[in-house]
């Protein structure tokens, strides 16, 4: 785990850089993947857009009940050889806040977390439009 102020860092550079990224979001109710770039960092206001520009997503770090998680591609792949120049490629979880709802409450069963996982790309994974 790392802490808030280590995860907008990341998020930070990325978004400097224009490091091409794969969002991929889980909860129970949805779940998505999106690739892009971040287009601006704060704890109070994360704002990724889609490479084509028709998708935004926005987020908040400043919650304290927010948990992080860095790793790199090769700690991933354990079971499988990683190229040496994807092996460094990072993996930034964001763990939110548990929702509370009814159904929750009566049955005392917390609702998973929803999770959002930004993965750096290498450029031969990226699809070139035509």
């Amino acid at each position: 785990m790392i802490d808030s102020d280590s995860a907008l860092l990341m998020l930070k550079k990325w978004a400097e850089e224009g490091t091409a990224l794969l969002f991929r979001f889980e909860s129970l109710d949805v779940a998505f993947s999106l690739a892009g770039v971040v287009s601006s960092a704060s704890s109070e206001d994360c704002i990724i857009r889609s490479r084509k520009g028709e998708a935004t997503l926005r987020f908040r770090l400043d919650d304290p009940d927010c948990r992080f998680e860095f790793r790199d591609r090769r700690s991933l792949s354990e079971l499988v050889a990683v190229a040496e120049e994807k092996g460094d490629l990072a993996h930034l979880s964001i763990f939110f806040p548990a929702r509370f709802s009814l159904k929750a409450f009566r049955t005392e069963t917390p609702e998973p977390r929803g999770s959002l996982t930004i993965s750096e790309v290498h450029p031969s994974e990226l699809k070139e439009n035509k």
